[in-house]
């Protein structure tokens, strides 16, 4: 009888231990916050590029690793790999688009991370590429007449 107490003793014992364990990894971990909740370029000359800062980040008590950008083209994400975020720290990425057509191009970027609150954040993402024409008027410019020398 006292062998199976000292048995359960140390089955209740281990399991506070697991349960303490999983409340722990649960509050040590990255939280990812991004004050855009949309990027909106607004007008931008066809053939031209616009760019913009996107502050992401890590509110979290761990490490945040920030996997990809993901955003299709004419929109790009200045990211050149993985990359880590600290605690309580931040980095800025340039996000661009590139007018290459007279429309209005709505997408949605989502960046990957490991953070808990949510895995694959998604931010609304919009540009329009309008045709700029230049038009010189009066046409004709008229100087007077003009002493050489």
């Amino acid at each position: 009888m006292l062998r199976r107490l000292v048995m359960t003793s140390r089955f209740l014992l281990m399991m506070v231990f697991v349960i303490l364990g999983i409340q722990g990894a649960a509050c040590a971990s990255p939280q990812i916050s991004v004050p855009a909740a949309s990027i909106h370029f607004s007008t931008v000359s066809l053939g031209s590029t616009s760019g913009h800062s996107l502050c992401i980040k890590n509110t979290g008590s761990h490490l945040l690793a920030i996997d990809e950008i993901v955003v299709a083209s004419p929109f790009t994400a200045a990211l050149s790999g993985p990359m880590t975020i600290g605690v309580m720290d931040s980095v800025t990425v340039g996000i661009f688009f590139l007018s290459t057509d007279s429309v209005t191009y709505v997408d949605t970027l989502k960046i990957v991370s490991n953070a808990s609150n949510v895995l694959v954040l998604d931010i609304a993402i919009m540009g329009e590429g309008v045709r700029t024409n230049l038009t010189i008027s009066p046409g004709e410019l008229a100087f007077g007449t003009l002493e050489a020398g």
